[in-house]
């Protein structure tokens, strides 16, 4: 690579990070004061997961959805927003997709909001995913 090139690509890489653009993540903006991040699971043995957390209104909704290899597996999912803990639920996986879901509504603090989900399930596996959804101005 030229100079040239090897400058305009360390510009390009720190436009980039700068934006907090990262790899499995995808911020939408509709536009009407809301903004939705969504980030895939890092997730063991066969199970994904995804969070999504939608602002609108004032509110943050959060929606952590978790599948599994197989019905009727539990897993315990801890819901954290700004560091604080602000769900834990115990749930079953169920239905043809093996799936898990929670969902709650949760005041969109002033500035950037982080939100971060920990589900544990059989055998010790984990799924963790964060988030953070920038705040207005």
């Amino acid at each position: 690579m030229t100079p040239g090139h090897t400058n305009l690509a360390a510009a390009v890489v720190a436009l980039v990070m700068a934006l907090g653009w990262a790899p499995g993540a995808t911020a939408k903006d509709g536009g009407d004061d809301r903004e939705e991040v969504e980030k895939r699971a890092t997730c063991e043995r066969g199970s994904s997961g995804k969070l999504r957390v939608r602002a609108r209104d004032g509110d943050l909704r959060v929606r952590f959805e978790l599948h599994d290899r197989a019905s009727g597996r539990k897993w315990k999912v801890v819901l954290v927003h700004e560091r604080r803990v602000v769900a834990r639920v115990t749930a079953k996986t169920r239905g043809d997709e093996h799936t898990i879901e929670v969902e709650r509504t949760l005041t969109d603090l002033d500035g950037a909001d982080d939100v971060s989900v920990r589900a544990s399930g059989p055998g010790g596996q984990t799924c963790t995913a964060k988030v953070t959804v920038a705040g207005s101005v």
